[in-house]
């Protein structure tokens, strides 16, 4: 009977793990939803023929970059936040964002233009100020979960999906692409941002007064940590630069937009999905052993080392696994045709799968049934897009992408242990390659230097991710030399009057 007991409570260990990876691939889904709703409105104005839809995608594009740093110091802020029971980071962020931000989209949106021949309007330069503040603030909402965590996602998919959903009605009634989105954002941050507020007065357990002198203190707290994070804010500006390096350099030369060379740049790169999903799922699966890692003993400290390597191997299978899914599938949709820069071997062994998976696509999307249906029109949209891009450089691109999905895999991993610079340098192999290829051989070499940039990149990681795994211990004590921002905090009381939480005597640094 102890035999028999033993199995049957290893099956229902087996069951409730099993039941737990998949609400972890479920939340991990839902946090696709910003990707999506971008993805799908842009294709739903791209096929309803609006004329400022480019200057939108440019719009979204100055928004991302110029919020790059942002986004990570947001979302390292909300944490120490969470963690210290205190609310002066949130608001000190909001606040340095409300200061320092509004100026630098401007300025990048002006350089940009400037470089591409552009005539800006007010509404697209607005348009790029709200992308990046609802992309910071979506970091920040996501950041402060801990035992909210489905709250943080559905808080995070209602808000897209509200925009989703005012930015299609009032694109289709008015006809104003670049009004329709600045309305709907202006909507979309008021809602993440009363999302963000109310979650992280949850984590209070005294929550302060709100004074004039308290707001001051908060911004000394954020601009003191802004200081402290710049490392990492220069990782986050490498990390865009892998992917948005080589179309300003083509929309520098040729224009904006140029559909045969940033075509296959842009549609080459959606394995890198592929990294952003994995990363998901080995947050959500990490997260409690994470928040317990600072206040365990050293041996069950090395026992939850053990766990979270096993759930990076699993997480970098699954981006290897997805994003060399993704990269046959959106190669099928185009039948390429290799030529000289393929091998005849590799062609051989690549050819028959993407000829196979191809017309396993355009079978399925034949068939009469209502889904199928809407895939053959998604397929035909795809394939009527993809016409003059270059079958080659498309190719490229998806190569690269794989291992590039394996570094946006790694990428916040190596942030939250404070290996920013180690993560600085392997992001900035990606565009150092796309530079050399491109002063070497060309503008549509660029492709080439993507695939030996990320080859390298994620070698990098990939090394820094495991040698940082297998020394938790080492690793956990020195993010603890890191972490002066109990002192910021102390500022706080000097202006206003916030207490920190008193902090687990077993707490060292």
């Amino acid at each position: 009977m102890g035999f028999l007991s033993d199995a049957i409570d290893k099956v229902i260990r087996g069951v409730r793990r099993g039941r737990a990876d998949l609400k972890s691939v479920v939340r991990s889904a839902l946090l696709f939803t910003p990707v999506w709703s971008v993805i799908t409105l842009l294709a739903l104005l791209e096929s309803m023929s609006f004329n400022d839809l480019p200057r939108l995608s440019f719009g979204l594009i100055v928004g991302l970059l110029s919020s790059s740093p942002f986004q990570v110091l947001g979302s390292r802020m909300v944490a120490d936040a969470r963690y210290l029971g205190v609310l002066s980071p949130v608001i000190g962020v909001l606040a340095l964002l409300a200061v320092v931000y509004p100026p630098v989209p401007y300025l990048l949106s002006r350089l940009l233009s400037e470089s591409f021949g552009l005539k800006l309007s007010h509404d697209v330069v607005l348009a790029a100020e709200l992308t990046g503040i609802v992309y910071t603030l979506t970091c920040m909402v996501a950041a402060s979960w801990k035992e909210y965590r489905w709250k943080a996602v559905l808080q995070i998919v209602a808000s897209w999906t509200a925009f989703s959903v005012a930015f299609a009605v009032l694109a289709a009634v008015t006809s104003d692409v670049l009004r329709s989105f600045v309305l709907s954002s202006s909507l979309l941050a008021i809602t993440l941002t009363a999302s963000l507020v109310a979650n992280a007065r949850k984590h209070l357990e005294n929550p302060p007064e709100i004074t004039k002198e308290y707001l001051v203190g908060c911004l000394v707290v954020a601009a003191a940590a802004a200081l402290d994070y710049f490392v990492i804010a220069l990782s986050s500006i490498a990390y865009y630069a892998m992917m948005f390096f080589d179309k300003i350099v083509i929309w520098c030369g040729r224009g904006f937009p140029y559909p045969p060379l940033d075509v296959p740049a842009s549609v080459g790169m959606v394995p890198l999905l592929a990294g952003t999903f994995a990363a998901g799922i080995f947050w959500i699966d990490v997260g409690d052993d994470l928040d317990r890692i600072y206040r365990v003993e050293s041996r069950e400290l090395e026992e939850i080392g053990r766990r979270m390597f096993l759930q990076f191997i699993k997480g970098a299978g699954i981006a290897l696994a997805l994003s060399g899914v993704l990269a046959l599938v959106t190669a099928s949709f185009v039948r390429p045709r290799f030529h000289y820069w393929m091998s005849g071997d590799v062609a051989y062994l690549l050819g028959p799968v993407l000829k196979a998976s191809s017309a396993l696509i355009h079978a399925v999307s034949a068939v009469p049934v209502p889904p199928f249906g809407n895939l053959a029109t998604l397929v035909k949209w795809i394939e009527r897009q993809l016409a003059g891009a270059n079958p080659d450089l498309l190719v490229l691109y998806l190569l690269g992408s794989v291992p590039g999905a394996l570094v946006v895999y790694t990428y916040p991993q190596l942030i939250t242990f404070r290996r920013e610079i180690e993560a600085t340098v392997a992001l900035s192999l990606v565009p150092i390659a796309e530079l050399l290829a491109w002063h070497r051989w060309g503008v549509k070499w660029l492709a080439l230097g993507y695939l030996m940039g990320t080859c390298a990149s994620a070698t990098v990681c990939a090394l820094t991710a495991v040698r940082m795994w297998l020394n938790l211990h080492t690793e956990a004590y020195r993010v603890l030399s890191y972490n002066n921002f109990v002192s910021y905090v102390i500022e706080v009381q000097r202006h206003g009057g916030e207490e920190v939480r008193p902090r687990d005597p077993t707490i060292r640094g």
